[in-house]
């Protein structure tokens, strides 16, 4: 089955949810990947999961989690990610940060970290110590972040930033094409923001 197909399917009969996937190979038929999930709802962990037929290192055409309720983070996961990571309504989820160290989102999708309605992200506190390169747009959707989110003007190819509030995602789009850590942290702090404007 085409992954596109695979993927369609699955999303109409909602059995996406509590399902963490997976997607690599190549079905050797029509040059699209195999498309594979793991039923992680009681997962507390990706380093629970068994990636087999996987390079361990490096996961194809994204990694995404969704409503899994004990994962907390990207502990155990691979190092590289050849597409979008895509945690989406997770409660217990609160840092991206963890094993991925690069995220090379598709020219088809190019945002490269999605985080959606995680009520636990509070901060982003060291997520440039963490993901070193993500080539894309970064964006935190319905994520309460109070604090600590400079780091993304350090990560490596980030090409947009989104968060739920508009003026900080304008300041600090407005600095990301220099990596201005300095100036935005500066306009963070006039503009009201002093926690947000740490690393």
């Amino acid at each position: 089955m085409r992954f596109k197909d695979f993927l369609k399917e699955q999303l109409q009969q909602k059995s996406y949810r509590k399902l963490i996937f997976a997607f690599g190979g190549d079905d050797g038929d029509n040059g699209d990947p195999d498309a594979k999930f793991v039923d992680c709802s009681n997962v507390n962990s990706l380093g629970e999961i068994d990636f087999s037929g996987f390079n361990p290192k490096k996961i194809e055409l994204g990694l995404s989690i969704f409503e899994n309720h004990q994962i907390k983070n990207l502990v155990g996961g691979p190092k590289v990610v050849s597409g979008t990571v895509f945690i989406n309504d997770c409660n217990a989820f609160n840092s991206i940060n963890g094993s991925v160290e690069e995220v090379y989102p598709h020219t088809d999708y190019p945002d490269a970290i999605i985080v959606e309605r995680c009520r636990s992200v509070k901060s982003l506190k060291d997520i440039h110590k963490h993901i070193k390169v993500a080539k894309g747009r970064v964006a935190f959707d319905q994520c309460p972040i109070e604090s600590n989110i400079l780091g993304l003007l350090l990560i490596k190819g980030v090409t947009e930033i989104s968060v739920v509030n508009r003026e900080v995602s304008s300041i600090m789009n407005k600095h990301l094409s220099g990596k201005d850590v300095i100036g935005c942290q500066s306009d963070l702090i006039d503009a009201g923001y002093p926690e947000l404007a740490k690393l």
